[in-house]
């Protein structure tokens, strides 16, 4: 007999069995078949061969499909090199956004059906891979002419986008029409992952910038302490006073340069002085007394004078080390008052500004509108719908 605890994780595993195909499925994916209606009624290929281009493929069958949530789509034909980028929305950016630079303030690019590109991206979808090379040719050549869609669908709701694919031949009319909606398909992944993606972006971003913002703080608290300790120290209440202390500083500082070579050339003589009076002393000693010369008094007015130079010296000394002190606190305390207000406007411009709206709101709002996106996905960023799940397979005839 199974004990309760076994019971329990058997039952588990068997959810687990039962559930992990729907756990493991693309968000995505196509759950329902394309059924095909082969319809006897002849249809005109709406384009009128004299006059126009060569046309060397013409088609002999239409696939018909009514899809409801198309992404933003052109239908009309665009000239390779036009200026014009088409986007989704109303407002552009103002600059033309580049593959791979597009973020969530920019809307998603109009898929325009009627280039060789995105033909060429149809033809690159299972499906479109299983087409005859009859039906490539046509595609990939007739690509201003193969693909269309009516304004005004009849017989089905409004909000229904009819999508005519011409082909070749039948089979590849129904490959045409499965190729269609795998585009769709990953197109729409692709506008998830951009915007799951994003979300990543985004929350990578906003816990550099709380980062930064701490840095910034204890930067800036660092900044503050030692400038409130130099005002207690110093007598400066602006930068404009510091900085008139600094060139008062250095007029002071220059004058004791001169001042300090003049006191230390004198001292020098004079230190000569006495050992030349000493070494003739010596020298004297030899001679008679009567002839001798008393060098007492002048050894001891140079000694007083030596004593004086050299407390001068000291003094002037003393007086350029206070002086350049007093020069670099006061640079300090100029550059700590700028850091302080530099450290601040940062500090405002990536927190939360109430005056205007720092970089951490700006993200933090993005993130919100991401994240609502993807709780609430936009049309584009679902997979496609067809109406009914039919597709209506018609014979064609071309304009002569």
């Amino acid at each position: 007999m199974l004990s309760s605890r076994t019971f329990q994780l058997l039952t588990v595993l068997v959810l687990l069995g039962c559930y992990s195909p729907a756990l493991c499925q693309e968000p995505n994916e196509v759950k329902t078949k394309l059924s095909f209606e082969i319809s006897a009624e002849n249809k005109r290929w709406p384009v009128k061969t004299q006059g126009q281009d060569k046309i060397d493929i013409r088609p002999t069958y239409m696939a018909e499909l009514f899809v409801p949530n198309m992404p933003p789509a052109e239908f009309r034909y665009v000239p390779p090199g036009s200026a014009r980028v088409m986007y989704s929305s109303r407002r552009e950016p103002k600059s033309p956004t580049k593959l791979g630079q597009r973020s969530w303030r920019d809307p998603k690019p109009i898929i325009n059906f009627r280039s060789p590109e995105i033909m060429r991206a149809l033809l690159d979808t299972p499906s479109g891979k299983s087409v005859t090379q009859e039906q490539r040719k046509f595609f990939v050549k007739e690509y201003k002419y193969s693909l269309w869609s009516r304004e005004e669908p009849s017989g089905v709701p409004l909000d229904y986008k009819p999508i005519l694919l011409y082909a070749v031949s039948k089979e590849d009319a129904k490959k045409m029409a499965h190729a269609f909606v795998e585009f769709l398909t990953a197109e729409a992944d692709k506008e998830m992952t951009f915007w799951q993606d994003e979300e990543k972006r985004l929350l990578d971003e906003i816990e550099n910038v709380k980062r930064r913002i701490s840095q910034v703080d204890q930067e800036l608290k660092a900044a503050q302490g030692r400038l409130t300790t130099l005002e207690n120290d110093l007598n400066y209440l602006t930068s404009d006073e510091a900085e008139a202390a600094v060139l008062e500083l250095n007029k002071m500082l220059n004058s004791l340069v001169i001042e300090l070579a003049t006191r230390g050339a004198k001292l020098e003589a004079i230190q000569l002085a006495i050992q030349q009076n000493r070494d003739r002393q010596e020298a004297e000693r030899n001679r008679k007394p009567e002839e001798r010369v008393d060098r007492t008094t002048i050894l001891q007015k140079l000694e007083e004078m030596q004593v004086y130079e050299l407390i001068e010296l000291r003094t002037a000394e003393a007086k350029r080390e206070a002086a350049t002190r007093m020069k670099w606190r006061a640079q300090e305390f100029v550059g700590l008052r700028k850091k302080v207000d530099d450290l601040g406007k940062k500090a405002d411009g990536l927190s939360n500004d109430k005056r205007g709206g720092g970089h951490l709101e700006r993200l933090e709002g993005g993130l919100s509108k991401v994240q609502s996106n993807l709780a609430n996905p936009t049309p584009e960023m679902l997979a496609p719908k067809v109406y009914e799940n039919k597709v209506t397979i018609y014979p064609v005839r071309a304009n002569n």
